[in-house]
């Protein structure tokens, strides 16, 4: 039962947040979990929040993924042949994503430095194949494979921080 009463308090607290309403009768345990999940950021140079899984239908997420760019970009500055497009790029990462929720994009761009200060820049891979290349079973992710030496190479836990990112 209290599961239950922690899912309906982490939705209130969705919903406060998207509302702009007080949450003092929200639990600081239930608001570190929620914060945890990395659904909404607060972007304290602006004063507002980037919300990275949309709360309602319909709503623009859109330029979250504008961080993609940085990505193409490390790619670009090794080789200029090898960034990639941002569409193709920015699908198959929100499908990476959506198979790795346990990393998070600060990792992949850990990782993308790593490999491009290993691999010769005339060999690195263009940024979307890097993401996946091939279908179906010899559908293969290079960024996982870079992510887990970036990981192991730093001792890093692949569990979340509840403390990480307080709203």
């Amino acid at each position: 039962m209290a599961d239950v009463e922690n899912k309906d308090e982490g939705l209130l607290y969705l919903l406060s947040a998207y509302h702009n309403l007080r949450v003092d009768c929200i639990s600081k345990a239930t608001i570190r979990q929620v914060n945890s999940c990395n659904i909404v950021e607060r972007d304290l140079a602006s004063a507002t929040l980037k919300w990275n899984i949309p709360l309602y239908t319909g709503q623009n997420t859109d330029n979250v993924w504008d961080w993609v760019n940085e990505f193409r970009n490390k790619f670009r500055a090794a080789n200029e042949e090898r960034w990639g497009t941002k569409k193709t790029c920015v699908q198959r990462m929100k499908a990476w994503f959506a198979e790795h929720p346990q990393y998070r994009k600060e990792d992949v761009l850990q990782a993308v430095d790593l490999y491009l200060r290993v691999t010769s820049h005339q060999y690195i891979m263009k940024s979307h194949k890097f993401i996946y290349d091939g279908i179906g079973v010899m559908k293969n992710s290079t960024l996982l494979e870079w992510v887990e030496k970036y990981k192991e190479k730093e001792g890093i836990n692949n569990t979340i921080d509840p403390n990480l990112k307080m709203m």
